[in-house]
């Protein structure tokens, strides 16, 4: 008995050490996150992404804190490349829409904002139009299923009573108007969605 007890203390002690040691990889040292970070690529990917100048700000402080300098100026210098990039690319315009990007009226200088928005705009209203879409297109399925499943109930007509039936033929009544509504807005929408693709 005494052997287990003992077992059991070196056991928990081993275990709390192992996570105490797996804790201790799995935090990574600022200083040395800082200093190996190529800022310079850093901010530049950022700014692809569309991100602001000061989206790092908080990095800067900690690293600076950790006694590393030169993060800022390395990340604006890469920053300030690629925000060049981002608002001179109608590709990037484009890109940055897809996959949702919400641009900000000013983000980009006055003289490069206008060619910018004329690419990112028809973008950004395509991609809401086809999310609408497919949103409808989720509602019509759940609504078919349930007139689906409805229709079936009513095949079994020996096992229902009357007023079974007419509450079975009022449900399909508001599935059958829920489904022309729903195929309203998506004829209404693909007709959206075509003045914007062409």
């Amino acid at each position: 008995m005494v052997k287990t007890h003992a077992f059991r203390r070196v056991a928990a002690t081993g275990g709390a050490v192992l996570l105490l040691t797996l804790a201790g990889c799995a935090t990574v040292d600022p200083v040395q996150q800082c200093s190996v970070t190529d800022w310079h690529k850093t901010g530049l990917n950022e700014a692809l992404k569309g991100r602001g100048s000061q989206y790092a700000q908080d990095r800067f402080t900690r690293c600076e804190a950790a006694g590393v300098r030169g993060t800022q100026q390395a990340w604006q210098s890469g920053w300030q490349q690629g925000h060049q990039e981002f608002c001179s690319s109608p590709a990037r315009a484009v890109e940055f829409a897809r996959q949702g990007g919400r641009y900000t009226l000013g983000h980009c200088p006055a003289a490069a904002e206008a060619e910018f928005l004329r690419h990112y705009q028809p973008a950004a209203e395509q991609r809401a139009h086809e999310q609408t879409m497919r949103q409808l297109q989720q509602r019509l399925d759940s609504r078919q299923n349930a007139r689906n499943n409805v229709v079936r109930e009513l095949a079994r007509s020996d096992r229902q009573t009357a007023d079974h039936q007419r509450r079975l033929l009022a449900e399909k009544r508001i599935i059958d108007n829920d489904i022309r509504n729903i195929e309203r807005q998506m004829q209404m929408q693909m007709q959206l969605l075509n003045r914007v693709i062409r």
